[in-house]
């Protein structure tokens, strides 16, 4: 999936619900973002391999992106590193990872986790 696909997908999906980080096993930690919109709909935001986390001025409430973005790093021949997420409205939150992957959360997968 491309950061441009993954940007559109996440656009519009500024409240963070849930954000889950932890250590995968063996390579470093996976980050796992809920995000709902206004219309209360979510999706999930998977992101494997994620280093370079910054988190500045998070939490007191619910905690808004203004505008959420994924840069393609590949050309940068970076060791596992092909993404750079950032906010590009407040600058308060970014992370890069190996990969990216964004899923909806249906009703009925909310309910069978409940």
């Amino acid at each position: 999936m491309s950061a441009h696909d993954i940007t559109e997908q996440i656009r519009g999906y500024r409240n963070v619900l849930s954000l889950n980080l932890q250590f995968d096993g063996e390579l470093g930690y996976d980050l796992e973002l809920i995000l709902a919109n206004d219309a209360e709909e979510r999706r999930s935001l998977l992101c494997k391999d994620v280093s370079l986390l910054s988190l500045d001025k998070f939490g007191g409430g619910l905690s808004r992106f203004g505008a959420l973005q994924a840069t393609d790093l590949r050309s940068q021949q970076l060791d596992r590193i092909k993404l750079s997420f950032y906010d590009k409205a407040s600058e308060n939150f970014s992370f890069s990872c190996a990969a990216a992957e964004v899923l909806n959360i249906t009703a009925s997968l909310e309910a069978s986790n409940a």
